[in-house]
């Protein structure tokens, strides 16, 4: 319990009845002021003590008073026997009076220095501190248990948990938990939530704790986290409706590029290019294909392709599909680290989609590898016309998602969609 104390204390002298002979006193939130202490002079041997009280956030408060016979070296003379303005639920107010029966509850006590403290306490609890999930941190779950600390005589949390840090809306919001720990269902992947947690006890609700925040990793496509093909392995994520494979495809036998001669033919095989003709820049970048040859040499928009079983070559309609999903952010879609936010530019990668793209460049219609770190562009299964077909390309400098058609005869990477 936060505890805001003020403390007057009185020097007195006991014979029969006591009198006040010195005041000193220390303040704070809640102020107890004007502090009277008066013996009553009709043999009653009881006591009257007046305060005044305030509490800046007008709780309520707890009062409570302690003696000493010792000049405070210990708190040792008992005063259980008052009564009025003393113990739970006591308000801001002027003239508060307790009455203590000290002949009663210490009969022939005889002292010549007798210190009395009264302290009001805010009875608020503390607010929680936050524990689990750590503050800025992804996490895997969709339905994440939010544990935090408990607070001193709490008996119940409110638990807010919204998309946005001024909690404006919430995603969840449920008071009277009983616990220190709650498990939140519905929310969802690549999201950033900010949650808090108040405590309330018998005099009233806490203050909010800090808020902290933490987002929920893409999903693997459930039941299909991972695809095996041509003995390699794709991961895959759930992008909205959409599952996709979350890397370009690395398939087929690698041909050197040298002149436009060295063209992929349909011969029954799946041919590739790779970057400057280094197979490993296939493995970290996926191969690069003419459009004939991702789609095997058909034309109908959907088709498997060179895609594994279950998989396709996206259609245009589908590739906007995917852009409406992450509001047309081409940020999201690209791998952390992957373009540039470095100023007039705004197209560094956050890969809050999980999609993962790499500026993998192209092999453009001249035989020529081209712009690694600069562009990406994937092959979609819908013609413009008999020369063209649409593709989706990521630029470097900017968050744009390009739709557009070119040539044919260019060499784009290709990322596999499931079929529905």
């Amino acid at each position: 319990m936060s505890k805001n104390i003020s403390k007057f204390i009185f020097l007195i002298q006991l014979m029969l009845l006591p009198t006040v002979s010195s005041v000193s006193a220390q303040n704070h939130v809640p102020e107890v002021t004007n502090v009277d202490f008066q013996q009553r002079t009709d043999f009653s041997l009881l006591a009257d003590i007046y305060y005044d009280v305030y509490d800046a956030g007008g709780d309520s408060m707890i009062v409570t008073m302690i003696a000493s016979s010792d000049s405070g070296e210990t708190w040792n003379l008992t005063c259980n026997n008052i009564s009025g303005a003393v113990g739970n639920g006591i308000t801001s107010g002027t003239g508060k009076h307790i009455v203590w029966n000290i002949g009663a509850e210490h009969p022939n006590f005889f002292s010549n220095k007798v210190m009395i403290e009264i302290v009001a306490e805010d009875g608020i609890t503390s607010p929680p501190v936050l524990v689990l999930p750590e503050n800025n941190t992804v996490i895997i779950s969709v339905s994440p248990t939010l544990v935090w600390n408990a607070s001193a005589s709490a008996i119940s949390y409110t638990l807010q948990v919204s998309e946005s840090n001024s909690f404006i809306s919430c995603v969840y919001n449920q008071s009277g938990l009983t616990g220190t720990s709650q498990m939140v269902n519905g929310l969802n992947d690549s999201a950033t939530y900010y949650w808090r947690v108040s405590a309330t006890n018998i005099y009233g609700t806490s203050e909010f704790s800090t808020t902290w925040s933490f987002s929920i990793a893409p999903q693997p496509c459930p039941g299909l986290p991972t695809v095996t093909y041509y003995d390699k392995t794709y991961n895959t994520v759930q992008i909205g409706t959409q599952c996709w494979l979350k890397e370009n495809l690395d398939v087929g036998i690698m041909i050197n590029s040298s002149t436009l001669a060295d063209s992929m033919r349909n011969n029954g095989l799946i041919e590739k290019y790779c970057y400057e003709n280094n197979q490993e820049n296939c493995t970290t970048y996926g191969g690069f294909y003419l459009w004939n040859e991702a789609m095997q040499y058909s034309t109908t928009p959907g088709t498997q392709g060179i895609c594994p079983p279950g998989w396709h070559i996206p259609t245009r309609a589908e590739f906007q599909t995917l852009r409406i999903a992450v509001n047309i952010d081409g940020n999201t879609l690209k791998a952390i680290g992957q373009g540039s936010n470095v100023p007039p530019f705004f197209g560094g990668g956050t890969n809050t989609s999980g999609f993962s793209g790499l500026l993998s460049g192209i092999r453009n219609n001249l035989a020529l590898f081209v712009n690694l770190g600069y562009i990406t562009f994937f092959w979609s299964s819908t013609e413009y016309d008999s020369h063209e077909v649409y593709y989706m390309g990521l630029l470097y400098n900017a968050n744009y998602i390009y739709l557009s058609n070119y040539e044919k005869d260019h060499s784009y990477s290709v990322r596999c969609l499931k079929d529905n």
